[in-house]
């Protein structure tokens, strides 16, 4: 069996190096990925073909590529892998977009079931929005 702290810090060193594959690779074809909160942004993307052609489609269009997130923190407890990381991206026209995140990952079977995603959702409505 794959380590959950072992598969997470693999992913991870390949998102801060912009290769994305490991991670799409890594996601289970069931799991949910969900944007915590109240707000307007807070959702779940329920399967890994919505985390495709939803969230990750806007990534590849709305960030300039590669797409980077470098670990700051994993922590492992169980089946639950926490990531903290912070992004190194741009936006296509140039703007920086430097969130930070705290990602609660569920590892079942060598594969992410399960993300729970905590970021700054105001940084995302500056950045993203037509304001």
């Amino acid at each position: 069996m794959i380590d959950g702290k072992k598969l997470v810090m693999d992913v991870m060193a390949a998102l801060a190096d912009g290769d994305d594959r490991p991670f799409l690779d890594a996601m289970h074809n069931d799991m949910k990925w969900t944007w915590m909160g109240s707000g307007g942004l807070s959702r779940t993307f329920d399967g890994k073909e919505s985390v495709l052609h939803e969230l990750w489609k806007s990534v590849k269009t709305d960030i300039a590529q590669p797409f980077r997130v470098t670990a700051t923190l994993i922590l492992a407890e169980g089946d639950h892998v926490v990531v903290e990381g912070v992004g190194n991206n741009k936006t296509p026209n140039g703007k920086e977009y430097n969130n930070r995140y705290c990602w609660v990952m569920k590892i079942s079977g060598g594969k992410i079931v399960e993300l729970k995603e905590y970021m700054d959702t105001d940084l995302v409505r500056r950045t993203f929005s037509s304001e």
